[in-house]
């Protein structure tokens, strides 16, 4: 798993993009071209993989939700239900199950046996029993992880999209510290069990910056810039968290520093490549290839410039919503496989737990992508309510996909008040026709029964799993001698 990895940034998808070890799981494998994250911001995007549930399911919407203890989390995550049937779980690199900034007491590892974290606040994460990265530095942060600190604001800043050459290898990263902890494990393993491996990357998430050697791989004649030069209407553009200060940046910008941002980008989804190949190479070592399931997937996707100069996600466009997905190895029928069915990230709990043996969850939105009835889904649907840095919480936005169309229905501005004008408003693009979605076709009257037809679908498929969870539920007795069954909140 990466972190803010474009849908197209792979080179079985764009040939600038150099991903040699994910290009050959995608070609012994299946690409599922139209995946999408169901929230494009990192937190709930994460818990909803982990959970198999949507953010309204679970309540976890926002950066700044976390389940803070194992007795708050209204389902068992995919590491635990796993280790009950007996796998040996690891999860080396980023969680994202806790906020650094909402101190935690004692976190746990929530499943997996084996954890190495590598943060720049050990102090507020430190999940219980886990191995650091500066352990291995004399107890210090690593001095990438200094460097990367300094472009302040999670790393998306004018100077960390500006991006440099780090002045430090591969091997003094948390990258390559994650790889060598996760290639170590498979090492030390108990062969006599099953294993879960989540092997979870920052990059190519900004800041970037590149270890050398990276950037010579790319020439920057050969580089695009997405679409940054269009004005597009944007309805997120009250949204402007992080975004103003980069907007107007990037404006002045020449267009050779344009494409040397976009040249660093790719060169950290090459960095990615690397070290998810050398842990594949292992389990060939192992002689497990055979008996081994690859997933490999993104929380969400970057704007890099896109869209009147957005950055970083918190929208709900195509380079924002959707996601990188393959999947390749055991379990897995077809090969050189591009699919168009919908899918989503949480998809891949059921689908993990069907190559498991496990027993299908029915209540859970997800779908095993193993299933050939997955085929029957006839869209995607994924939720936005703010970053939950706002002083009020923002009206929510969701989304119903299908490759040809997407709606999105948007209150605009804080979350509106019962009997108050909601501002509703939405967007509906011809994907195929208009895959820039320049062209904004929610008011215009001869697309009204494509947009009824739309909205028809979204609310079903909310009202229906609404339906099914949460459906936790406790009996009381009533003063009348009367049971009655509440919803526990």
């Amino acid at each position: 798993m990466s972190d803010q990895h474009r849908w197209d940034a792979l080179g079985c998808v764009s040939p600038v993009v150099k991903t040699p070890h994910l290009d050959r799981l995608a070609k012994n494998g299946i690409r599922f071209e139209q995946a999408v994250a169901n929230c494009p911001i990192c937190v709930p995007s994460r818990y909803s993989l982990m959970l198999g549930l949507y953010p309204h399911q679970s309540g976890l919407r926002f950066n700044r939700q976390i389940c803070p203890s194992d007795s708050n989390l209204p389902l068992p995550v995919l590491p635990q239900r796993l280790q009950s049937l007996g796998y040996e779980t690891a999860c080396f690199g980023k969680t994202h199950w806790y906020d650094p900034g909402l101190g935690v007491a004692d976190p746990s590892r929530r499943g997996f046996e084996h954890r190495g974290v590598a943060s720049e606040n050990r102090d507020h994460i430190a999940e219980r029993g886990s191995s650091f990265m500066e352990d291995d530095f004399q107890g210090n942060l690593a001095p990438s992880m200094v460097e990367i600190m300094a472009a302040g604001s999670g790393g998306e800043t004018v100077q960390g999209y500006l991006g440099k050459t780090s002045a430090f290898t591969l091997k003094e990263h948390r990258e390559g510290w994650a790889t060598h902890k996760a290639i170590q494990f498979l090492k030390d393993r108990d062969s006599s069990r099953p294993f879960f491996l989540n092997l979870s990357l920052d990059f190519p998430h900004a800041p970037l910056f590149v270890p050398p050697g990276y950037e010579d791989r790319y020439h920057l004649d050969e580089i695009e810039i997405p679409n940054s030069v269009k004005n597009f209407e944007s309805l997120f553009d009250h949204f402007d968290f992080k975004n103003g200060i980069l907007r107007e940046h990037w404006k002045t910008l020449r267009e050779e520093d344009k494409k040397r941002t976009v040249l660093r980008y790719y060169a950290l989804c090459s960095l990615v490549d690397d070290c998810f190949g050398r842990v594949t190479t292992e389990v060939e070592r192992m002689g497990e290839t055979n008996n081994t399931l690859y997933i490999f997937t993104s929380d969400h996707g970057e704007m890099l410039g896109e869209r009147n100069y957005l950055f970083s996600k918190y929208c709900l466009y195509e380079s924002s919503i959707r996601v990188p997905m393959i999947l390749s190895g055991a379990g897995v029928e077809q090969s050189n496989t591009t699919s168009q069915q919908p899918a989503e990230l949480v998809d891949l709990l059921p689908t993990v737990l069907d190559a498991a043996g496990a027993t299908p969850d029915p209540l859970l939105p997800g779908i095993s992508l193993l299933n050939p009835c997955s085929a029957k889904r006839h869209g995607t649907f994924a939720e936005f309510h703010g970053g939950g840095y706002e002083s009020e919480q923002l009206g929510p936005t969701y989304m119903w996909r299908t490759s040809e169309w997407k709606l999105i229905l948007h209150w605009k501005d804080k979350l509106p008040r019962p009997g108050i004008d909601s501002k509703l408003t939405g967007e509906l693009y011809h994907l195929v026709k208009d895959p820039l979605e320049a062209h904004n076709l929610f008011h215009v009257s001869a697309y009204s029964n494509r947009k009824g037809f739309m909205i028809q679908q979204l609310l079903e498929h909310l009202a229906l799993h609404a339906a099914r969870y949460p459906r936790q539920t406790t009996t009381v007795n009533l003063p009348e001698n009367i049971e009655m069954t509440l919803p526990r909140r």
